[in-house]
């Protein structure tokens, strides 16, 4: 199968890349050719780009796409009770109808949420999402591109979401072997994801880290939301949370870390040390009154800062041209 898009006005191939005026031929599942007066076979689909802009796809670094169900449910919570009123009851729900079998809501919001995507210029996600096959069968069908990160939790959480180690390991490792590298061209992997700092006992966070080791993953996060976070980690730990989990081993693998808000300044030294790559979700940090993440800092220090929308539920949308303004703006108002 081809496509050639014509008369492109600008062709962005990277941030330093852009064409004017160009074609570009695609040919299978690869670019093919990049030019001007470009020609097809006589089998292709051919798209005049006059007048606009073509450019490569978006990656939104952090979301959870079953919230796509959630939108617009309670804007006068902080995070903690947002999660007890909304959050917890839903996948409550969720996990009581999936022991029954009823999966197929999975597929729905799955599919859902990655139309909503596509439609908005993102082909790619990390998703910490309920973990359900059907979640994952949507992306296969729709060719999606995503990342499905593998909630593992085993304190803090409420009684009835909790299920026992044993099981939880067994349910990771059966997903890393089913969708690791799956779908056509390999378009969908896996990586682990302790929601928190705070989530995992220290000897299930030492699991997981030898689980990244053999199986060759790596680990999705959320890092210093809120100061609930640095105050539980310090109480417990007597450390800040980054600084925790470098002790467990964690850091030494590839760690993207959503959020990062109250990062202290040793913090982001040992974060740009290690290669962490935190993910700014600037409209849910708004929305939830967490704070506005230290971005100025991180980027002094030479680290790769990534953007999410987070779910819908805490942004109400999923759209990353407006994450982009909100975040400028956001570090603006707040230097």
């Amino acid at each position: 199968m081809s496509l050639l898009i014509k008369n492109a006005r600008f062709l962005i191939q990277d941030a330093r890349t852009i064409a004017e005026q160009a074609d570009l031929l695609v040919s299978g599942n690869r670019i093919a050719a990049v030019g001007r007066d470009l020609d097809a076979p006589p089998e292709a689909t051919v798209i005049d780009a006059t007048g606009r802009v073509v450019m490569p796809g978006f990656v939104n670094a952090h979301t959870h796409l079953y919230q796509t169900l959630l939108r617009g449910r309670r804007d006068d919570l902080p995070l903690q009770e947002w999660l007890a009123e909304v959050i917890f009851p839903f996948t409550n729900e969720i996990q009581a109808g999936a022991k029954n079998g009823e999966t197929e809501i999975g597929y729905c919001w799955s599919m859902l949420g990655a139309l909503e995507m596509v439609r908005g210029g993102i082909t790619a996600c990390i998703n910490m999402d309920k973990t359900l096959p059907s979640v994952f069968e949507a992306w296969q069908d729709l060719g999606f591109r995503g990342v499905g990160a593998l909630n593992a939790a085993n304190q803090w959480i409420p009684p009835e979401l909790m299920i026992g180690d044993a099981e939880r390991k067994a349910e990771i490792l059966r997903y890393v072997d089913r969708w690791h590298g799956a779908g056509a061209d390999a378009l969908i992997d896996v990586c682990l994801a302790p929601s928190t700092a705070y989530a995992c006992t220290p000897d299930f966070f030492r699991w997981l880290v030898e689980t990244a080791a053999c199986r060759r993953l790596w680990f999705h996060i959320h890092v210093s939301e809120t100061p609930w976070d640095v105050t539980f980690c310090r109480e417990h730990y007597g450390l800040t949370p980054l600084a925790y989990l470098d002790t467990l081993g964690l850091l030494d693998h590839h760690v993207t870390a959503a959020h990062c808000v109250f990062l202290t300044g040793e913090e982001i030294a040992l974060a740009a040390r290690k290669g962490v790559v935190p993910v700014y979700n600037p409209k849910s940090n708004a929305k939830l009154g967490n704070g506005v993440a230290p971005i100025v800092e991180m980027l002094a220090a030479g680290m790769t800062v990534a953007l999410g929308t987070d779910g819908p539920a805490s942004n109400d949308s999923m759209d990353l041209f407006e994450e982009m303004r909100a975040a400028a703006m956001l570090q603006k108002v707040h230097h």
